[in-house]
């Protein structure tokens, strides 16, 4: 993913780290946003269609911005105790803000980027 398609939450005069590999091979790449966000730039871009019978559109997801952990999520975590399925939902709905049908359609490499930010 080349990174001029790289659209930060903050667009705040602050260094911006790199984490994980190129977008050629290994892990999702992750940048530290100055706000205390990460973005997370998917090796696998998603692509949602929407559609309706007046029309359709397409909406190309190549990154995830994550925010930070805080009590409600803590919170809902804890009553996932035992389901990890529910609990990485959670975490992802929760911190990235995107619906579960996005979850569905990540591959796998892009799964374990976000685990990893």
């Amino acid at each position: 993913m080349a990174s001029d398609n790289f659209h930060p939450l903050s667009t705040a005069a602050v260094p911006q780290h790199t984490h994980g590999s190129s977008a050629e091979g290994g892990a999702a790449i992750y940048r530290e946003n100055g706000d205390g966000t990460r973005s997370v730039t998917l090796k696998f871009p998603v692509v949602l269609e929407y559609g309706n019978s007046q029309g359709s559109r397409k909406e190309t997801i190549s990154s995830l911005n994550i925010r930070r952990l805080n009590g409600k999520v803590m919170r809902d975590l804890l009553r996932c105790k035992g389901d990890e399925e529910k609990a990485l939902l959670v975490l992802f709905t929760q911190l990235t803000g995107q619906p579960e049908a996005v979850f569905d359609l990540l591959d796998i490499e892009d799964i374990a980027g976000f685990s990893e930010a």
